[in-house]
Order: C-alpha cells, then structure tokens, then sequence
C-alpha cells in the first residue's frame, strides 16, 4: 500500500530517513486520545490531501532559510497501520473534541438543562440557540455590538496575515483595533481574539457556553451535535454524565445514533477499509528503511520544484501519482530508498 509522508529538511535528514526509517511522533494529543498509542508516523493516501492532512502543505511548512520540501513514498504492510481518518472526517472531529470541553467537561449541568429543554420543547437544540456578547474591547465597536457582525468580522479577520490587511478588515466592518493588540501576537492567534471580544452560544434563560479557543464551534454545529447527544442518552437509557470521555467509555453511543467522529474508536474501527479511501491520514508505527520507496524533492516554501511543477494540461495529483509508481517500479530493483532531487 502506497502512502505519502511530508517533511522539510535538507539532505542530510533526508539521507538520515532513507537509512533509518521514519520514527514516531508524540506531538499530536489527538492521536493519542483516539488511539491510546502515545506516538505516531503519519502519512496520507494521497500525495495531495485536504486542509489538516496535506503532505505537500505539511513539507512546505517546514522548508525554510535552505531546506527543502519532501515528499517520502513509503509502501506499507497493513501490520504496520494503526488507525486512519479521513482528512474531512478529523476536522469535523476538531468540532467534537471542542464540543466536548465546552458542553460536557466545563458546563454538564447547563448541557442537561438544555437538553431537558428541547425534549420539554419538542424541537431541535438550534431554535433554542443564539449568540450573546459577553465583551468587548474598549473602542472596539462605534455603537451597539451585534454578535453576529462580529463573528464574520472574525472569519474575515483570521484569514488575512498582515497588520495592514487586517487593519483593513476592521475598517470594513467598523471596528478599530486598539494598538497594543495590534503591536502584539494576539492578530495571529485565534484564541487571543477573545482579548477584542467574548460571544457565547446561549439559551434562555441564563444558559450560556464558550465557543472554543482554538477550534471555534458555531450554532448550527453545537446545535447538531447537542441533538445527538439526546439521542445518545435515550438509547443507553438516560444516565448521569460527567464528562465526554466517560460517557464514552461507561455508556459507547449506539453506531446509528450519533456522528462517527463520536464513537470512541472512530480512528481504529474498520481499518482494513478506511486505510484504502483517498485522502486519508494513516497513524502507523514506525517505519523501517525496507519500506520507504524513496523520496522526491518537491521544491522550496512557496514554489514547486521543476521535477513535479505540472505543465500545460497536467494536475499536480496526477504528476505525483506517476513519479511514486515510478519510484516504486525502480525501488523493487534497488538495495536503498530512492531519492529524485530537482
């Protein structure tokens, strides 16, 4: 089974891997949680994958000042694989994992009341919902803050990387920034931004949870995943809860109740399946060098190496599909990981 690894580096890591292999990492306490094994290699199905899980993205992140981009081909047994995840599917588990702080483990008591009151209403959590500002920075705002005016300002203001852009941004909404959270981090990181203004999801009469600081969660999805929750409780008989995690572990939600990214096997259930669907992340074990195809040069930060640049008519998938069988065909007569520089 082909798979795709991205790093930076320069040769010499490159070299390093092609001899050693590819050793696990503990730096992702989301495979940890999901998996119960402390470190991971992680590689996708696909050399081009989508936001979270892209080994071109992930290589370019990492090749700065004179490193290069990489992307590794490795061929793995199935013996070696120890969860996958569709990339889509993981970052609607971002949205569960955040749901799961703010609802269970911060606020349990506010979450059965709410509950309570859509099964007294008879109707969705989402007609129970809106949002209620909490803060907001002195001068921020010219008159009567709106919530929702400035959620979209936070979309909008997230997504630009520069003081002047974002400056922009605010003039467009009517927002002045102050200037010492301008000067500072803060503009970069989404759960600073709390620094210019708190807005919670909220229910009368006085029920009121935090969106998220990293991850933010937003009506429709708390509401959704509220509504599961509810059906989860009525199918294992409506016990007490404490926290996500032991609702999970005392009471595991029936398959047809809930989203999957919900279940508390989601990453390792149905493997001999889900480690075949493109543009999925694969949590493996380590990787010894006989099973590392090689690796290609990729290019630099922001710019493609000339090797897999697409050319008229081509898509840069497809090109990197071509070089891994490529490599492949070569590696079955090679002694060594083979390594395509530009």
């Amino acid at each position: 089974m082909l798979l795709f690894h991205g790093t930076g580096g320069d040769r010499a890591l490159v070299d390093k891997i092609c001899s050693e292999g590819l050793r696990p990492s503990d730096h992702h306490e989301w495979a940890h949680d999901t998996t119960g094994i402390a470190s991971h290699v992680f590689a996708c199905t696909t050399p081009v994958g989508t936001r979270g899980g892209d080994p071109i993205a992930y290589a370019q992140a990492r090749a700065w000042n004179d490193r290069r981009a990489w992307l590794f081909v490795l061929d793995v047994p199935a013996s070696l694989v120890r969860g996958a995840v569709p990339n889509g599917e993981l970052e609607q588990y971002w949205n569960v994992r955040t749901f799961a702080s703010i609802a269970f483990d911060e606020n349990a008591g506010a979450l059965r009341s709410l509950i309570d009151r859509k099964r007294e209403r008879r109707c969705a959590t989402r007609e129970l919902l809106h949002y209620r500002v909490i803060s907001t920075a002195p001068g921020l705002c010219s008159g009567e803050p709106d919530a929702h005016t400035l959620i979209q300002f936070e979309h909008a203001y997230l997504r630009v990387n520069t003081r002047s852009a974002k400056q922009r941004v605010a003039t467009s909404y009517g927002l002045r920034i102050p200037d010492d959270f301008a000067d500072d981090h803060k503009p970069w990181c989404p759960a600073c931004v709390n620094q210019l203004f708190e807005i919670a999801i909220a229910a009368e009469p006085a029920l009121q949870f935090f969106r998220g600081s990293w991850q933010r969660v937003d009506l429709e999805t708390f509401g959704a995943l509220v509504d599961a929750t509810d059906r989860w409780l009525t199918a294992v008989g409506d016990p007490p809860f404490r926290s996500f995690a032991a609702l999970q572990r005392e009471h595991p939600p029936p398959r047809d109740a809930v989203p999957r990214t919900m279940w508390p096997d989601f990453v390792t259930a149905d493997l001999a399946t889900r480690m075949k669907v493109a543009d999925t992340q694969v949590l493996l074990d380590r990787v010894p060098p006989e099973h590392i195809v090689g690796a290609i040069d990729i290019g630099d930060d922001d710019r493609l190496s000339s090797r897999v640049r697409p050319r008229d008519g081509e898509v840069l998938l497809d090109k990197l599909w071509y070089l891994a069988r490529q490599l492949s065909d070569r590696r079955r007569g090679a002694s060594a990981p083979i390594v395509l520089v530009d």
